[in-house]
């Protein structure tokens, strides 16, 4: 009795030390309850307002984004640099702003072309007329340096231009050009009015539309003294002249002269030749004095007028 007394005392006591024990009556140990960590609380989302969502991201990712963090803040930033733009020499950038271009005279007188850029006596090396065309090869001061032909010197550059189309007039077909139109003043100040229609105040004059058409191509026909110069007498005032040809087959840039249904002569530029002989002319006077048209007529057509056709060298 005393024995088995003993036995629960020791086993109790072995029970509050955590200890396993062996009893006498129960071969198999006690094992006391072991002592356990409390569990890791698990990693959960922070709640937020809806305007706001946490991300819960692995200590390792944190980790490497703080690194990448520091090295962008630490790491010099290179200077902003300007966007690459050619560089020029002195030299080469005289060459652009003084590159050869072709101008025109635009002062209705004409301008003088002097030695140097500078006035001074007997400087003039000739006088331009308007509409003259020059090459520009540089600039000083309100000079400008020309080239033409065998002619090199200096003019007022304000009496430039290189809008051919502001001394050279453009026609329209069916347009009429009297004496005021802008387009007629052109001409006449281009042939200096060689014709004193100008001084008449009449419209624009068949022979001069050939006279002007003549010069833009740097011809010219040399004249006698013989006048009047009416068109339906040209052939007859030119036949024999060096430099003139007269034939009755057309050629382009040839004029056609002929006499109207009306007895009325007739002057024209040939614009085209096709290889059927029907031709394109342009010319001033058909209808209504300064009228300008332009119009196709077949060999059949062109034939019935009994033309002459004048080619100027």
């Amino acid at each position: 009795m005393w024995n088995n007394f003993c036995a629960v005392i020791e086993d109790l006591f072995w029970f509050a030390l955590g200890r396993g024990a062996v009893s006498q009556s129960n071969p198999q140990p006690i094992m006391s309850t072991p002592y356990q960590l409390p569990p890791r609380p698990l990693l959960t989302p922070v709640l937020t307002t809806p305007k706001q969502t946490a991300v819960v991201m692995p200590t390792q990712v944190l980790l490497e984004a703080q690194s990448h963090s520091t090295a962008q803040a630490v790491k010099p930033v290179a200077p902003l640099q300007s966007v690459a733009r050619p560089e020029f020499t002195h030299d080469q950038t005289a060459n652009i702003l003084h590159a050869p271009v072709v101008m025109y005279v635009s002062a209705p007188q004409g301008t003088a072309c002097i030695f140097a850029p500078q006035l001074d006596f007997d400087a003039v090396i000739d006088t331009l007329t308007y509409g003259t065309a020059v090459t520009v090869i540089g600039y000083q001061g309100r000079y400008a340096s020309v080239n033409r032909s065998n002619i090199t010197g200096w003019v007022v550059k304000d009496d430039l231009t290189p809008q051919k189309y502001e001394v050279w007039p453009e026609f329209i077909s069916g347009t009429v050009y009297d004496a005021q139109h802008t387009e007629t003043k052109k001409t006449r100040l281009l042939i200096n009015d060689t014709f004193g229609a100008g001084l008449l105040s009449l419209p624009l004059q068949a022979g001069e539309y050939i006279t002007l058409r003549l010069q833009s191509e740097h011809r010219a026909i040399a004249w006698s003294k013989k006048r009047p110069r009416k068109a339906g007498s040209w052939a007859t005032l030119l036949r024999g002249n060096k430099g003139v040809y007269i034939g009755v087959t057309p050629k382009t840039d040839s004029i056609m002269e002929y006499q109207s249904d009306d007895g009325e002569g007739r002057l024209g530029y040939v614009e085209a030749v096709t290889p059927e002989l029907a031709i394109t002319i342009s010319m001033v006077g058909e209808g209504e004095s300064g009228r300008y048209t332009v119009k196709t007529m077949s060999a059949e057509v062109w034939r019935e007028l009994r033309p002459v056709f004048i080619e100027v060298a």
